[in-house]
Protein backbone atom coordinates (compact mmCIF):
# COMPACT_ATOMS: atom_id res chain seq x y z
CA UNK A 1 0.00 0.00 0.00
CA UNK A 2 2.75 2.34 0.86
CA UNK A 3 4.71 1.33 -2.44
CA UNK A 4 1.65 2.41 -4.49
CA UNK A 5 1.30 5.54 -2.65
CA UNK A 6 4.88 6.38 -2.87
CA UNK A 7 4.54 6.14 -6.69
CA UNK A 8 1.28 7.81 -6.88
CA UNK A 9 2.79 10.93 -5.22
CA UNK A 10 5.75 10.50 -7.43
CA UNK A 11 3.62 10.38 -10.59
CA UNK A 12 1.42 13.60 -9.69
CA UNK A 13 4.91 16.04 -8.94
CA UNK A 14 6.19 15.18 -12.33
CA UNK A 15 3.02 14.96 -13.73
CA UNK A 16 2.15 18.53 -12.03
CA UNK A 17 5.73 19.72 -12.64
CA UNK A 18 5.21 19.49 -16.37
CA UNK A 19 2.10 20.92 -16.62
CA UNK A 20 1.90 23.93 -14.70
CA UNK A 21 5.36 25.07 -15.44
CA UNK A 22 4.30 25.43 -18.88
CA UNK A 23 1.15 27.91 -17.40
CA UNK A 24 3.44 30.36 -16.91
CA UNK A 25 4.34 32.89 -19.74
CA UNK A 26 8.21 32.56 -20.90
CA UNK A 27 9.49 35.69 -19.51
CA UNK A 28 8.31 34.96 -15.84
CA UNK A 29 10.05 31.33 -15.93
CA UNK A 30 13.26 32.75 -17.67
CA UNK A 31 13.09 35.14 -14.47
CA UNK A 32 12.55 32.24 -12.24
CA UNK A 33 15.31 30.44 -13.54
CA UNK A 34 17.34 33.85 -13.09
CA UNK A 35 16.20 34.34 -9.53
CA UNK A 36 17.73 30.42 -8.80
CA UNK A 37 20.95 31.74 -9.60
CA UNK A 38 21.15 34.05 -6.51
CA UNK A 39 20.80 31.24 -3.96
CA UNK A 40 23.84 31.27 -2.71
CA UNK A 41 23.60 35.46 -2.43
CA UNK A 42 21.33 34.71 0.46
CA UNK A 43 22.47 35.18 4.04
CA UNK A 44 23.60 32.17 5.80
CA UNK A 45 20.97 33.40 8.89
CA UNK A 46 17.97 34.00 6.08
CA UNK A 47 18.40 30.83 4.30
CA UNK A 48 18.26 29.04 7.74
CA UNK A 49 14.93 30.90 8.32
CA UNK A 50 13.71 30.48 5.13
CA UNK A 51 14.37 26.58 5.42
CA UNK A 52 12.69 26.48 8.66
CA UNK A 53 9.64 28.57 7.08
CA UNK A 54 9.77 26.09 4.02
CA UNK A 55 9.67 22.39 6.30
CA UNK A 56 6.77 24.02 8.20
CA UNK A 57 4.38 24.78 4.90
CA UNK A 58 5.40 21.64 3.34
CA UNK A 59 4.15 20.10 6.33
CA UNK A 60 0.74 21.44 5.82
CA UNK A 61 0.96 20.52 1.69
CA UNK A 62 -2.35 18.91 0.76
CA UNK A 63 -4.10 19.64 4.55
CA UNK A 64 -7.84 20.23 4.09
CA UNK A 65 -8.47 23.84 4.43
CA UNK A 66 -5.20 25.26 5.50
CA UNK A 67 -4.27 28.35 4.62
CA UNK A 68 -0.76 29.91 4.45
CA UNK A 69 -1.35 34.55 4.80
CA UNK A 70 1.38 36.08 4.41
CA UNK A 71 0.60 39.64 6.85
CA UNK A 72 2.29 42.81 6.80
CA UNK A 73 0.98 46.28 8.52
CA UNK A 74 -1.49 47.59 6.04
CA UNK A 75 -1.12 44.36 3.14
CA UNK A 76 0.72 46.76 1.57
CA UNK A 77 3.51 45.63 -1.17
CA UNK A 78 5.89 43.26 1.22
CA UNK A 79 3.26 41.20 2.12
CA UNK A 80 1.65 41.08 -1.30
CA UNK A 81 4.80 40.33 -2.99
CA UNK A 82 5.89 37.83 -1.07
CA UNK A 83 2.55 35.91 -1.65
CA UNK A 84 2.81 36.29 -4.98
CA UNK A 85 6.40 35.06 -5.36
CA UNK A 86 5.76 32.06 -3.24
CA UNK A 87 2.58 31.22 -5.49
CA UNK A 88 4.65 31.47 -8.58
CA UNK A 89 7.32 29.25 -6.96
CA UNK A 90 4.82 26.70 -6.06
CA UNK A 91 3.18 26.88 -9.58
CA UNK A 92 6.66 26.72 -11.32
CA UNK A 93 7.08 22.86 -9.42
CA UNK A 94 3.65 22.17 -9.98
CA UNK A 95 2.32 22.72 -6.38
CA UNK A 96 0.24 25.26 -6.48
CA UNK A 97 -2.92 23.35 -6.13
CA UNK A 98 -1.50 21.43 -2.67
CA UNK A 99 -2.40 24.77 -0.49
CA UNK A 100 -4.52 27.87 0.06
CA UNK A 101 -2.46 31.15 -0.15
CA UNK A 102 -3.57 34.60 0.85
CA UNK A 103 -2.21 38.04 1.95
CA UNK A 104 -3.24 39.92 4.64
CA UNK A 105 -2.93 43.56 6.69
CA UNK A 106 -3.05 43.77 10.84
CA UNK A 107 -4.99 46.68 9.89
CA UNK A 108 -7.93 47.76 7.23
CA UNK A 109 -6.86 50.22 4.60
CA UNK A 110 -8.29 50.94 1.54
CA UNK A 111 -6.09 52.99 -1.15
CA UNK A 112 -3.72 52.12 -3.97
CA UNK A 113 -1.27 49.45 -4.10
CA UNK A 114 2.15 50.06 -6.30
CA UNK A 115 2.37 46.95 -8.49
CA UNK A 116 4.70 48.48 -11.25
CA UNK A 117 7.42 46.31 -9.88
CA UNK A 118 6.04 43.05 -11.28
CA UNK A 119 6.13 44.13 -14.74
CA UNK A 120 9.92 43.60 -15.13
CA UNK A 121 9.51 40.19 -14.59
CA UNK A 122 6.70 39.32 -17.12
CA UNK A 123 3.62 39.60 -14.95
CA UNK A 124 1.01 41.91 -16.01
CA UNK A 125 -1.45 44.02 -13.85
CA UNK A 126 -4.43 45.34 -14.59
CA UNK A 127 -6.88 47.41 -12.88
CA UNK A 128 -10.23 45.51 -12.41
CA UNK A 129 -13.03 48.68 -13.09
CA UNK A 130 -16.37 46.13 -11.98
CA UNK A 131 -15.26 45.11 -8.74
CA UNK A 132 -14.52 46.65 -5.38
CA UNK A 133 -11.86 49.58 -6.02
CA UNK A 134 -8.03 48.75 -5.92
CA UNK A 135 -8.80 45.59 -6.88
CA UNK A 136 -5.82 44.63 -9.59
CA UNK A 137 -5.56 41.37 -12.14
CA UNK A 138 -2.22 39.91 -12.35
CA UNK A 139 -1.92 37.94 -15.01
CA UNK A 140 1.28 35.00 -15.20
CA UNK A 141 0.45 33.18 -18.21
CA UNK A 142 -2.67 31.18 -18.95
CA UNK A 143 -4.74 32.39 -15.95
CA UNK A 144 -4.41 35.41 -13.16
CA UNK A 145 -4.70 36.65 -9.67
CA UNK A 146 -7.24 38.68 -8.32
CA UNK A 147 -5.60 40.47 -5.57
CA UNK A 148 -6.32 43.48 -3.23
CA UNK A 149 -5.91 44.93 0.20
CA UNK A 150 -7.30 42.69 3.32
CA UNK A 151 -7.38 42.34 6.82
CA UNK A 152 -6.00 39.67 8.50
CA UNK A 153 -9.61 39.85 10.39
CA UNK A 154 -11.97 39.62 7.74
CA UNK A 155 -10.50 36.38 6.62
CA UNK A 156 -11.37 34.62 9.73
CA UNK A 157 -8.67 32.47 10.23
CA UNK A 158 -8.47 30.03 13.21
CA UNK A 159 -4.86 28.84 14.78
CA UNK A 160 -5.36 24.72 13.93
CA UNK A 161 -6.45 25.71 10.24
CA UNK A 162 -3.58 28.50 9.05
CA UNK A 163 -0.16 29.66 9.27
CA UNK A 164 0.83 32.84 9.59
CA UNK A 165 3.82 34.58 8.14
CA UNK A 166 4.77 38.30 9.16
CA UNK A 167 6.55 39.85 7.28
CA UNK A 168 7.68 43.16 8.72
CA UNK A 169 8.96 43.75 12.51
CA UNK A 170 6.99 44.76 15.63
CA UNK A 171 3.27 43.39 14.28
CA UNK A 172 3.31 40.45 16.77
CA UNK A 173 1.91 42.80 19.48
CA UNK A 174 -0.40 40.10 21.60
CA UNK A 175 2.70 38.03 21.77
CA UNK A 176 0.86 35.31 19.71
CA UNK A 177 2.66 31.93 19.27
CA UNK A 178 1.15 30.66 16.39
CA UNK A 179 2.75 33.22 14.13
CA UNK A 180 6.38 32.42 12.26
CA UNK A 181 8.56 35.90 11.23
CA UNK A 182 10.29 36.16 7.72
CA UNK A 183 11.56 39.64 8.03
CA UNK A 184 12.37 41.60 4.60
CA UNK A 185 14.72 44.79 5.07
CA UNK A 186 13.34 45.63 0.82
CA UNK A 187 11.28 44.69 -1.67
CA UNK A 188 13.82 43.77 -3.80
CA UNK A 189 14.81 40.76 -2.03
CA UNK A 190 11.81 38.70 -1.80
CA UNK A 191 11.41 37.67 -5.29
CA UNK A 192 14.61 35.54 -4.98
CA UNK A 193 14.06 34.74 -1.36
CA UNK A 194 10.62 33.29 -1.66
CA UNK A 195 11.00 31.42 -4.94
CA UNK A 196 13.98 29.28 -2.35
CA UNK A 197 11.61 28.68 0.02
CA UNK A 198 9.88 27.18 -2.91
CA UNK A 199 12.53 25.68 -4.32
CA UNK A 200 13.22 24.05 -0.27
CA UNK A 201 9.61 22.82 -0.21
CA UNK A 202 9.78 20.72 -3.70
CA UNK A 203 12.73 19.22 -2.23
CA UNK A 204 11.15 18.55 1.38
CA UNK A 205 8.19 16.59 -0.75
CA UNK A 206 10.53 14.98 -3.16
CA UNK A 207 12.70 13.36 -0.17
CA UNK A 208 9.42 12.07 1.70
CA UNK A 209 8.64 10.05 -1.69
Amino acid sequence: MKTKLTYALAFLLSFQTAVHAQELRGKIERSVLELKTIFPQIPKDKVLNLDQLATKIAAKMGEANHTVVVVDKTNDNVSQFAMIWLRTGLLHYGLDDNLTLESAGVESVNSALDLTMLRKYGFRVKNVKDKELFTYEIQYGTNSWEIKRKSLESLNLRADNSTKIFVEENLNENNETDIFEVIFQNKEVIPGEMLYVATRINTILETKL
